[in-house]
């Protein structure tokens, strides 16, 4: 398996309903810092995006932010990360992350996320990558999508 170094971390604009999804996500930040493992995510300051940069940042890490130029035009990107990408759309945003990481971590969010988890998912499956996709399970938020992936289609 091949070294890695980059890690992106897919995971919600908002905090979401359950105080642990914030916590969890801070510890994340913080070990990824502590094991050297720069961040890539989706640029924005708010919700858990905000906070899996922040905290990765405030242990010393390294964060490459990539949003695309409509989100920052609506004030919504953390631009005071180390490195800060802009892309022209969400698509190009995703080739970019994918471009950017050696592995993926999934935390809690909405559509966005799970829409950036199955995008990897199923390149991975046609063999675009083979980077590791994980689900961070925080209080058995994905309990129903690993139930669903055992379903034999």
């Amino acid at each position: 398996m091949p070294t890695i170094k980059n890690v992106c971390v897919f995971c919600g604009s908002n905090h979401g309903y359950d105080p642990q999804f914030l916590e969890q996500t801070n510890a994340l930040g913080t070990y990824l810092a502590h094991h050297d493992h720069p961040v890539v995510y989706g640029g924005g300051k708010e919700g858990l995006m905000g906070a899996i940069a922040t905290s990765t940042m405030a242990a010393g890490g390294q964060v490459i932010g990539i949003i695309p130029t409509f989100l920052r035009e609506m004030g919504l990107a953390k631009d005071d990360v180390t490195t800060f990408i802009e892309t022209a759309t969400m698509d190009e945003r995703k080739d970019e992350m994918l471009r950017q990481s050696d592995a993926f971590i999934v935390l809690p969010g909405g559509f966005g996320t799970f829409e950036e988890f199955t995008t990897m998912l199923s390149w991975s499956q046609i063999n675009v990558h083979q980077k590791p996709i994980a689900l961070f399970n925080i209080d058995h938020y994905f309990d129903d999508l690993v139930a669903m992936g055992r379903l034999q289609i």
